[in-house]
């Protein structure tokens, strides 16, 4: 499992993380939920070992900081809010990257990479994208692209910041009902939302206030705590469950 004890992250006089647990399992999904501010990001890129924290974090275990860089890129794969675009590359070797972590510096391309591949490719619907120039494309079409990239390393854990970013109606629907196959498949996903409905079909949801885990559990058990946490949205009952938006009045 990916494990995380009293984790906490200062921004100079900030405290970021304020004594953060965590657990996710293989084949589980768990949603992150918070304000702006709260500290979602900075939780993934602990996890990472991307920043300098105190406390523990521990995958499969073993210590984070005790893997190598190899070794953490074949267990955790990263999609972040908004990464780099490089010029110059084509869609299938932007992908490709994600295999990095499977050669080393020296490796040759061999059949399990070209199949991880064409796997990400069709997963994420980014099949007809593959010969493109990544900087030619939309950001909803970039955004599947860059998830491409972290399917294509086959991790253990999927850690997710934002996830649904640009993306339209359609592809956000998709993106759910793929990342749920790839935890029933197995692959333990932590993703963070900014609408809260969009963590209905995780498993559970971790709700992230002032750098602190205010609430844990299925979504429909926090709508309240969600209501006090953002004072400006609104539930609506339906058929599925609770549907939770922003609030407005006439004019």
């Amino acid at each position: 499992m990916l494990r995380a004890r009293g984790l906490r992250v200062r921004y100079g006089e900030r405290e970021a993380l304020a004594g953060v647990d965590l657990v996710l399992r293989p084949g589980e999904w768990l949603a992150l939920l918070g304000p702006n501010g709260s500290g979602k990001s900075t939780l993934l890129l602990a996890l990472l070992g991307l920043l300098r924290f105190e406390g523990e974090v521990w995958v499969e275990g073993r210590p984070l900081l005790g893997l190598s860089s190899w070794e953490r890129g074949r267990l955790l794969a990263y999609l972040p809010q908004n990464g780099p675009v490089p010029e110059g590359l084509r869609v299938r070797e932007v992908v490709a990257l994600g295999r990095l972590p499977h050669q080393g510096l020296f490796g040759r391309w061999t059949e399990e990479d070209e199949a991880a591949l064409r796997f990400a490719l069709a997963s994420t619907g980014a099949e007809a994208l593959a010969e493109r120039e990544l900087t030619t494309l939309s950001g909803g079409e970039r955004q599947r692209v860059f998830l491409a990239r972290a399917l294509a390393a086959r991790p253990r854990y999927l850690l997710l910041d934002e996830p649904t970013n640009h993306l339209d109606l359609d592809h956000q629907a998709r993106l759910l009902a793929l990342l749920r196959r790839l935890s029933r498949e197995g692959i333990g996903i932590l993703s963070v939302f900014h609408d809260p409905n969009h963590a209905r079909a995780a498993d559970r949801t971790l709700l992230l206030v002032g750098g602190r885990v205010r609430a844990e559990g299925a979504l429909p058990t926090l709508v309240d705590e969600l209501l006090r946490v953002y004072p400006g949205a609104e539930a609506y009952p339906t058929p599925k469950g609770p549907v939770v938006l922003p609030g407005w009045e006439e004019a």
